[in-house]
Protein backbone atom coordinates (compact mmCIF):
# COMPACT_ATOMS: atom_id res chain seq x y z
CA UNK A 1 0.00 0.00 0.00
CA UNK A 2 1.37 3.43 -0.62
CA UNK A 3 1.54 5.42 2.41
CA UNK A 4 -1.07 7.75 2.37
CA UNK A 5 -3.69 6.26 0.55
CA UNK A 6 -7.04 6.47 1.04
CA UNK A 7 -8.41 3.13 3.19
CA UNK A 8 -12.02 1.74 2.76
CA UNK A 9 -13.56 3.48 6.22
CA UNK A 10 -15.59 0.96 8.36
CA UNK A 11 -17.01 3.24 10.53
CA UNK A 12 -19.39 6.56 10.36
CA UNK A 13 -18.35 10.26 9.79
CA UNK A 14 -18.56 13.11 12.27
CA UNK A 15 -21.94 14.50 9.95
CA UNK A 16 -23.69 11.18 10.37
CA UNK A 17 -22.86 10.52 13.78
CA UNK A 18 -24.39 13.87 15.22
CA UNK A 19 -27.26 12.78 13.12
CA UNK A 20 -27.83 10.09 14.77
CA UNK A 21 -27.05 11.55 18.21
CA UNK A 22 -30.19 14.17 17.47
CA UNK A 23 -32.61 11.66 15.96
CA UNK A 24 -31.49 8.19 17.45
CA UNK A 25 -35.11 8.47 19.58
CA UNK A 26 -36.92 9.00 16.56
CA UNK A 27 -35.54 6.38 14.73
CA UNK A 28 -36.35 4.32 18.04
CA UNK A 29 -39.32 5.56 18.17
CA UNK A 30 -40.69 4.97 14.70
CA UNK A 31 -39.27 1.21 14.70
CA UNK A 32 -41.37 0.80 18.11
CA UNK A 33 -44.19 1.73 15.36
CA UNK A 34 -43.77 -0.09 12.43
CA UNK A 35 -41.32 -2.83 13.20
CA UNK A 36 -40.78 -4.05 9.74
CA UNK A 37 -38.42 -3.96 6.68
CA UNK A 38 -40.67 -1.25 5.39
CA UNK A 39 -40.05 0.57 8.94
CA UNK A 40 -36.32 0.74 7.99
CA UNK A 41 -36.97 1.50 4.32
CA UNK A 42 -39.01 4.61 5.29
CA UNK A 43 -36.81 5.98 7.66
CA UNK A 44 -33.72 5.47 5.85
CA UNK A 45 -35.84 7.26 3.01
CA UNK A 46 -36.40 10.39 5.58
CA UNK A 47 -32.63 10.59 6.71
CA UNK A 48 -31.84 10.52 2.58
CA UNK A 49 -34.55 13.25 2.38
CA UNK A 50 -32.35 15.43 4.66
CA UNK A 51 -29.95 14.82 2.37
CA UNK A 52 -27.32 12.29 4.15
CA UNK A 53 -26.47 9.20 1.88
CA UNK A 54 -27.94 5.57 2.00
CA UNK A 55 -24.83 4.64 3.56
CA UNK A 56 -25.18 7.25 5.96
CA UNK A 57 -28.87 5.92 6.60
CA UNK A 58 -27.65 2.83 7.31
CA UNK A 59 -25.08 4.02 9.97
CA UNK A 60 -27.45 6.31 11.75
CA UNK A 61 -30.22 3.14 12.09
CA UNK A 62 -27.66 1.11 13.22
CA UNK A 63 -25.78 3.59 15.44
CA UNK A 64 -29.63 4.37 17.29
CA UNK A 65 -30.34 0.59 17.42
CA UNK A 66 -27.00 -0.27 18.87
CA UNK A 67 -27.29 2.75 21.05
CA UNK A 68 -30.78 3.52 22.02
CA UNK A 69 -32.62 0.60 21.06
CA UNK A 70 -31.30 -2.41 20.94
CA UNK A 71 -34.13 -4.23 21.14
CA UNK A 72 -34.62 -3.77 17.04
CA UNK A 73 -31.40 -5.65 16.54
CA UNK A 74 -32.45 -8.45 15.71
CA UNK A 75 -34.95 -6.71 12.74
CA UNK A 76 -32.10 -5.17 11.52
CA UNK A 77 -29.93 -7.75 11.35
CA UNK A 78 -32.29 -9.58 9.38
CA UNK A 79 -33.27 -7.20 7.13
CA UNK A 80 -29.14 -6.67 6.67
CA UNK A 81 -28.91 -10.07 6.09
CA UNK A 82 -31.73 -10.05 3.74
CA UNK A 83 -30.15 -7.91 1.09
CA UNK A 84 -33.52 -6.14 0.76
CA UNK A 85 -32.03 -2.83 0.62
CA UNK A 86 -29.07 -3.85 -1.29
Amino acid sequence: MVAGAATAKAEPDRVTVAYAAQFAGTVCNVLDEYPSYAGIEGIAQAITDDGLSLRQAGWVIALAVDEVCPRHTRLLLSYIDSGVGV
